[in-house]
């Protein structure tokens, strides 16, 4: 799992920003995009953490993981699916 999404997280989105803004400022919006991104997870470490110590357990954590993947992953599908809408 971690294998999965450690390179879903390195390679999805160079993958996704060129192909829904082009090359096109794309070093301002990688920049941006991986920047939030490094917070997000600096937030979702901390996050985890306070809920295994809440719960005893990272059962939660794993469910709220797989929840986050699914938004990602629909949200990449999407964006790729918007920007085909947009050329045809």
């Amino acid at each position: 799992m971690f294998g999965i999404g450690f390179s879903g997280s390195t390679l999805l989105p160079p993958i996704v920003i060129r192909e829904v803004f082009g090359g096109m400022d794309y070093a301002s919006i990688y920049t941006t995009i991986m920047s939030s991104s490094t917070l997000g997870v600096a937030f979702g470490t901390t996050l985890f953490s306070f809920i295994f110590d809440t719960t005893g357990s990272y059962y939660t954590v794993f469910i709220l993981v797989i929840i986050l993947f699914i938004i990602a992953i629909s949200s990449s599908i999407y964006s790729l699916t918007w920007k085909k809408k947009l050329n045809v």
